[in-house]
């Protein structure tokens, strides 16, 4: 194949892969993310008023019944985006799934085409870049100097090793998005038998009558690897940025929860636990983004010059 004809079935790949990837759709990869910040701060910001009214003994005012299909419909609501961010393609199943999965799977089919030189000189941009800029290469030189760092990680170039136009993006690199970026067990069991179906308790099998135990902190580390998981796939489909971050509201968020069931001075404290709540969501998001540095897992980066 000539490297022309690579650099096209390459592109056409990448805009395929950003159909399924950051369009701004219902049910998007995008949209998911973006609502589950903002939702499961909003959750845990309430959820915290609650604790702060027991602490002060105000449990009685609390409408209790109202306070439980919150609890409720908001574990079902998250734990349903989990499953949507983490839908594998089911065997048989002809349908367009959108999902992070998806996605792997797309570029590992294709993992050939992503060479050093085809990262690069999509949409049109030269391979090689100038330390010396002006006002009118200065964005051109910035996006082919920016693509070159990305590939080093992609293809984990060690030191001085030269930049070949035909590095490879590593196939561990897949292997581990498709090893990680997957649903935890206690999560899919819940989801699956107890949550959107309905369990057939007549089975022997413990695992279809026992609840499995998912609490706010395992469904927090599912957070954390969607964002690593949307972030390192991100790179690799060509500089596709998905803030995975909480919406910075153009309004008081908790506007009249004091009037109705917290105390002003709860309201004071509910505002600095909102900030705690998106500090999270912005630790994750910067970490996973970072430029200089590729996660190979969730737990472990491959860095620049290593």
């Amino acid at each position: 194949m000539t490297r022309e004809k690579s650099l096209k079935k390459f592109e056409c790949v990448i805009d395929d892969l950003k159909d399924y990837y950051t369009e701004w759709e219902t049910n998007s990869i995008s949209e998911i993310i973006q609502d589950t910040a903002w939702y499961d701060t909003v959750y845990r910001t309430f959820n915290e008023g609650l604790r702060l009214m027991w602490k002060e003994n105000r449990q009685d005012s609390l409408p209790g019944s109202l306070i439980e299909y919150i609890h409720l419909t908001h574990l079902r609501y998250v734990l349903f985006n989990m499953r949507k961010l983490f839908e594998p393609k089911r065997k048989g199943d002809e349908r367009k799934v959108v999902s992070i999965p998806t996605v792997i799977n797309k570029i590992d089919s294709k993992i050939g085409l992503f060479t050093r030189y085809n990262y690069v000189c999509h949409e049109g941009m030269p391979y090689d870049y100038t330390e010396r800029v002006n006002a009118d290469n200065w964005k051109e030189n910035a996006i082919v100097k920016m693509r070159h760092g990305i590939f080093d990680l992609l293809c984990q170039k060690r030191g001085d090793k030269a930049r070949s136009q035909d590095d490879t993006l590593i196939k561990e690199i897949v292997d581990n998005l498709q090893k990680y970026a997957i649903l935890s067990a206690d999560i899919e069991n819940l989801i699956d038998n107890h949550i959107a179906h309905a369990s057939d308790t007549n089975r022997k099998k413990v695992r279809y009558t026992e609840i499995p135990n998912v609490s706010l902190m395992k469904i927090q580390k599912q957070y954390r690897i969607a964002i690593w998981a949307i972030h390192q796939i991100g790179k690799i489909v060509g500089d596709s940025y998905i803030p995975c971050e909480v919406p910075t509201p153009q309004f008081d968020q908790l506007k009249g929860w004091e009037y109705s069931i917290f105390t002003e001075s709860i309201k004071k404290k509910l505002l600095r636990y909102w900030d705690e709540r998106v500090g999270w969501w912005n630790k994750w998001n910067n970490t996973y983004w970072d430029y200089s540095k590729y996660y190979i897992t969730p737990y472990k980066y491959f860095e620049l010059g290593s």
